[in-house]
C-alpha cells in the first residue's frame, strides 16, 4: 500500500527528486536567463541610489548651493527609470515562469493521480493530496521564479554594496563582511526550523481536516 510522510523530507535534500523537478523550468530556460538578469541590474541600480543619495547631502545640502542640481535630477530621474523598466521585466518574468511551472506541474499530478490504485485514497488524506496539486505546485513555481530571483538579487546587492563599502570605507567593510557569514548561519539555522514547523503545522492542519469528515465519507 502506497503511503506518504510529511516528514520524511525535512531533513535531508533529495537531489534526484530535483532534478526531476528541474524539467519543469527548462521550456522557460530563456525567461529564467532575462529574469536573472533583470534582477543582477535592478540591484546594481539599488546599490547606485545609495551613493546618489550621499552625492545629493554632500554637495547641496552640505555646501547650500544648487549648483549642478539639474544635471543630477536628470542623472537620478534616468536611473529611476531604468529601475523601473527593469523591474517590470523581472515582474513579468517571473509571472510567467511561476504560473507556467505551476500550471506544467498541475496538469502532470492530475493525469499521475487518475492512475493511482484506490488503496493509496484509502491511506492518503485528502487534504493532503489537495495541498500537493494546488499549493505545493504553486509553491514550486514561486521557488523557480521569486525565490530564485531574489536569491541572486540579494546576492547581486550584497556584492554591489560591499565594493561600494571598501571604495569608501575600507576598515568599516572589513568588520561588515567579516560579520556576514555569521548572520548567514544563523538565518540557515533558523530556516530550517520554520521549515520543520511548517511541515509540523500543514501535517496538523490534515489531521484536523480528516477528523472533522463524517466516517461515512471517508
Amino acid at each position: 500500500m502506497e503511503t506518504h510522510d510529511e516528514y520524511a523530507l525535512a531533513d535531508r535534500f533529495d537531489f534526484p527528486q530535483w532534478k526531476r523537478i528541474f524539467r519543469y523550468v527548462r521550456p522557460y530556460r530563456r525567461h529564467l536567463v532575462i529574469l536573472l538578469a533583470a534582477a543582477v541590474i535592478t540591484a546594481f541600480f539599488d546599490s547606485v541610489f545609495p551613493l546618489m543619495t550621499r552625492y545629493a547631502i554632500a554637495n547641496f545640502i552640505q555646501k547650500a548651493t544648487l549648483e549642478g542640481i539639474v544635471s543630477f535630477t536628470v542623472a537620478f530621474v534616468a536611473l529611476a527609470l531604468m529601475q523601473t523598466v527593469f523591474n517590470v521585466i523581472y515582474s513579468k518574468r517571473a509571472i510567467t515562469i511561476e504560473m507556467s511551472v505551476g500550471r506544467d506541474m498541475k496538469r502532470d499530478l492530475f493525469r499521475h493521480v487518475q492512475e493511482l490504485s484506490l488503496d493509496y485514497f484509502n491511506a492518503t488524506p485528502v487534504g493532503f493530496i489537495l495541498a500537493r496539486i494546488m499549493s505545493d505546485t504553486d509553491s514550486m513555481g514561486a521557488i523557480f521564479s521569486w525565490w530564485l530571483s531574489d536569491l541572486v538579487f540579494n546576492l547581486a546587492y550584497v556584492l554591489f554594496a560591499a565594493f561600494n563599502m571598501v571604495v569608501l570605507n575600507p576598515s568599516l567593510a572589513l568588520i561588515v563582511i567579516l560579520s556576514m557569514p555569521v548572520l548567514v548561519a544563523i538565518s540557515v539555522y533558523f530556516q530550517r526550523k520554520l521549515i520543520v514547523a511548517n511541515r509540523a503545522v500543514r501535517w496538523f492542519a490534515h489531521d484536523a481536516t480528516e477528523s472533522d469528515v463524517d466516517p461515512q465519507f471517508q
